[in-house]
């Protein structure tokens, strides 16, 4: 088991993190490296002025705000780092039993509407569009992960309002699509595979 199904899991695991980890760090640094950098031009730009002797009231606050949010900004930036290298850390432990289920068919499975709740792929396809429409609608950035399986199908992320390459807040959605109307919700929430 070790050696023929962990490991390998763990290789395909380490790769698809690293992969993941570098695009999201490429375009961390990018994002918050243009702030940093227009934030660094006008802290400039106030020093020059008190420097020829300008005696513009609240100059000096304006210059202690900007210094302030350049520390701000570079903390953010090394703890992000530090983070996404931590992210990107996997390995196999031991195998500890943390419980049994007994999984059975769904006793409605045999109704009329339990028969309808069949997998059709032209259906999900729709449905994935109308989520992805939805949460494009609220602001966020929709990746589809569909093709990968990796227990959801698409990956909803927050943009920061000043830095649109960094999310605040992930939605990890995992769709499914009806062909016909009816009276049933179904809502999924994984809270392991919550980034928090």
């Amino acid at each position: 088991l070790y050696k023929e199904a962990l490991i390998p899991m763990l290789e395909q695991e380490q790769k698809q993190r690293e992969k993941d980890v570098k695009t999201i760090s490429d375009h961390m640094e990018i994002s918050l490296n243009t702030i940093i950098d227009r934030i660094q031009l006008q802290f400039a730009e106030l020093q020059t002025q008190k420097e020829s002797g300008s005696r513009e009231p609240g100059l000096d606050g304006r210059i202690k705000m900007l210094e302030d949010r350049l520390d701000e900004l570079n903390n953010r930036l090394e703890q992000r780092k530090a983070n996404l290298l931590k992210e990107q850390q996997c390995t196999v432990s031991n195998i500890q039993h943390i419980g049994s289920a007994w999984v059975l068919p769904h006793p409605e499975r045999e109704t009329p509407a339990g028969k309808k709740m069949v997998s059709d792929p032209e259906i999900e396809k729709i449905a994935v569009k109308a989520v992805t429409k939805y949460e494009e609608a609220r602001g966020w950035k929709v990746e589809s992960v569909e093709d990968e399986n990796r227990g959801f199908d698409l990956i909803s992320r927050k943009p920061h309002p000043e830095d649109p390459q960094t999310a605040i807040e992930v939605r990890f959605i995992e769709v499914k699509g009806r062909s016909h109307i009816g009276n049933m919700l179904l809502i999924f929430y994984f809270p392991w595979r919550d980034p928090r």
